[in-house]
């Protein structure tokens, strides 16, 4: 099988992706392996991956444009070495000439047959052609039997462009759902590999991050179309805003960047942020936002909460900058920051006497996250409020209704209150199934939700065939693989266990660890859940010795990952006593039960 090595500038990156996505293709039916340089893990020894990459390698992609051209560490650091492989071990070089630029003037390079023929740049040819040229480039790539020149590509077209053309993101093609989907599979392979083939090599702070920043990615393949969409509305938002502000910067640099990201290439608007925040200039708490917008897109949290923090401090009235700015802290799991941003965007949007969606949304964000922070007494009555006032804008069976409705549900149910949880999974459920057709990943959602209420209260004739339909939308949907579907095979794992149908049970819990583990990494809280579930199926069978291990693992990931006043760990606390007391060991039982019992009067209160 080939190894391809792509060599690329990062003011490129959006060509980079849209190559990139022709040759995944082949890469998932095992005809080739990629590797550019967005694989090195968080603190990796990034040259030492390039160069063991290059060693690997028997092609080598060259994106060329005047960036490549001028990036002082390709032409010293990569070029050298890929023309020694060429020479000594016969390495394929293919230049792929991106846009116009002095290759005639670089030795080397003039020497070097290109693509697409004649080195004609492929920034000249339309959308449609620039796909079919790099679809017919990614077919060639397995075999390379023939010449770069057997290849055909579609006619350039003579009518130039006007260089005065205004960039209109919904007027273009831009990128298509395809590469957008195969971006986020290598950003997950990415994440997945850094957190997982370094273990040990990370602080606390960075695999939290890497977590979280995995979970985003996941959960944006899960919704594939709602959150392509989402990427185009910030695309645009970051174009009109350039717009706005081609006033503090160059002309040439404004248009170059709306031309990328048109593409989807954001680097370069970034860059145009940037310096408008770093000079000071009259809108810069605008370009921070925009910047940290475009962050949060390309999945780069920490620089995403830093820009949105800029953006705060400069005009901390802005209800678009504290809105996200709260949610992107509550992302990253620091609540006391989340909380006062969120409270003030609350109190700006109360000042108006209208009871707007956007006060809503605040009151719903709020609601999450102190149910976060299992303060739920608080919660409940934002809830409520953004309830009523979702029904009375959008109408009784809205999607967004019933999203509010399911984590309403949700809470209640974290409450031990079912009476009141199960009719509004029932609503929520009934609007779903309307609105979204009954194959939907939001049915699976609350579909595993009300199985999972039926099965706390012990109906398990009613839950089973919940969690079978739930976990058939999902694996059909999403894969196998899924984490949604470890979701689900845990619960109904769950099930069976608590009606002592145990060799039922252990294979559902073994395939859930095994998905979550792969997908999310070995301390993910979710890992937690079942580690502590398996372990209690082993505990109900006197499996003593097979139980604690998973127990005390449980308990670990979930201090370090939540906090240790977290009503998980009181959960994995009371049953790890559990195991001490069944086998006579109350000395080490009772601290355990102690503590959490503590845990949990500070979170649901004495009288619980």
């Amino acid at each position: 099988m080939s190894t391809v090595f792509i060599s690329y500038s990062h003011q490129d990156e959006g060509w980079k992706d849209r190559v990139q996505s022709h040759l995944t293709v082949l890469e998932k039916h095992g005809k080739l392996s990629i590797w550019d340089d967005r694989q090195i893990a968080l603190g990796g020894d990034w040259l030492s991956d390039i160069e063991q990459s290059l060693a690997q390698a028997n092609i080598a992609l060259l994106l060329v444009s005047r960036h490549f051209l001028n990036s002082d560490f390709i032409r010293n650091k990569e070029i050298p070495k890929l023309l020694q492989r060429r020479e000594q071990d016969g390495l394929t070089v293919i230049p792929v000439m991106l846009t116009p630029c002095g290759w005639q003037h670089v030795d080397w390079l003039s020497a070097i047959q290109g693509y697409p023929k004649d080195n004609k740049p492929l920034s000249g040819m339309t959308e449609h052609q620039i796909d079919e040229a790099l679809a017919k480039l990614a077919g060639h790539l397995p075999n390379l039997d023939s010449k770069l020149n057997d290849i055909t590509v579609p006619d350039t077209p003579d009518t130039p462009q006007p260089e005065t053309s205004p960039v209109v993101i919904n007027n273009i093609s831009g990128i298509t759902l395809e590469e957008y989907e195969a971006g986020l599979l290598r950003q997950e392979k990415r994440l997945r590999d850094e957190f997982n083939n370094q273990p040990g090599q990370h602080n606390p702070e960075q695999e939290k991050l890497l977590t979280i920043e995995l979970n985003a990615v996941q959960g944006r393949l899960a919704n594939l179309q709602s959150s392509y969409q989402e990427t185009r509305q910030r695309l645009e938002e970051a174009d009109d805003a350039l717009a706005q502000l081609k006033g503090e910067l160059p002309e040439l640099q404004v248009k170059e960047a709306r031309e990328l990201l048109a593409r989807n290439d954001t680097q370069a608007a970034k860059q145009a942020f940037t310096d408008i925040v770093d000079k000071g200039a009259p809108s810069m708490a605008l370009a921070a936002y925009e910047s940290g917008k475009l962050e949060e897109e390309d999945i780069n949290y920490a620089k995403a909460m830093q820009q949105y923090r800029i953006a705060v401090v400069l005009e901390e009235d802005n209800p678009d900058y504290l809105s996200a700015a709260g949610k992107m802290s509550r992302t990253l799991g620091d609540y006391p920051t989340a909380l006062s941003w969120l409270e003030s965007l609350l109190e700006i949007h109360k000042q108006s006497s209208d009871e707007t969606m956007e006060l809503a949304d605040v009151q719903d964000d709020l609601a999450e996250l102190f149910k976060d922070m299992a303060e739920y007494a608080k919660a409940e009555p934002l809830y409520q409020r953004s309830l009523g006032i979702k029904e009375k804008s959008l109408g009784k069976d809205h999607p967004s209704v019933a999203t509010t409705l399911n984590n309403l549900a949700v809470l209640y149910e974290a409450q031990s209150e079912y009476a009141k949880a199960e009719p509004l999974y029932q609503r929520s459920l009934g609007i779903n199934e309307k609105s979204l057709g009954k194959e939907h990943t939001s049915v699976a959602d609350t579909l595993n939700n009300l199985a999972e209420l039926y099965r706390a209260q012990g109906e398990s004739a009613k839950a089973e065939p919940l969690y079978q339909r739930s976990l058939g939308i999902n694996e059909e949907s999403l894969g196998k693989d899924h984490p949604s579907v470890a979701t689900t095979l845990n619960n109904l794992a769950g099930l069976y266990r608590a009606q002592c149908e145990y060799a039922k049970a252990e294979p559902l819990y073994q395939r859930s660890l095994g998905i979550k583990e792969k997908s999310l990494g070995k301390d993910h809280p979710s890992v937690a859940t079942t580690l502590n579930n398996l372990a209690e199926l082993y505990r109900a069978q006197g499996e003593y010795a097979k139980a604690e291990p998973l127990y005390q693992r449980s308990l670990g990931i979930n201090e370090k990952s939540l906090r240790k006043d977290h009503p998980s760990v009181a959960t994995t606390l009371n049953n790890l006593a559990e195991l001490y007391r069944a086998q006579g060991e109350s000395a080490k039982a009772e601290p355990l039960y102690q503590r959490s019992l503590s845990i949990k009067e500070k979170s649901l209160g004495k009288d619980h």
